[in-house]
């Protein structure tokens, strides 16, 4: 393996776990899941970025961000109906 590339895993698997740590410590801070989705998003791991993105809205159901976030994750997955679950009723947010 070329230094480059161990040092490039090095580098995600410490952003990783200090995305966890942050999360085991304070459960309710949104912004580490949600960061840690999109570090999952660039790597591939769409199921990994879709249960950081529902962690990230269970953590605050007020964050529009990670509900497109995650809406967009199931659309990209393909599944449609899972897609438009986030986003909710839309007479919810008519009335």
């Amino acid at each position: 393996m070329s230094m480059a590339l161990g040092a490039f895993l090095a580098g995600v698997l410490l952003a990783e776990s200090e995305y966890r740590r942050e999360l085991e410590l304070h459960p309710k801070e949104y912004k580490a899941a949600f960061n840690l989705s999109r570090l999952y998003e660039r790597l591939g791991n769409r199921k990994g970025e879709i249960d950081a993105l529902r962690e990230s809205v269970a953590a605050n159901d007020a964050f529009a961000e990670g509900y497109l976030y995650l809406a967009r994750a199931c659309l990209n997955g393909g599944d449609l109906d899972e897609s438009l679950e986030p986003l909710g009723d839309p007479y919810e947010f008519a009335t």
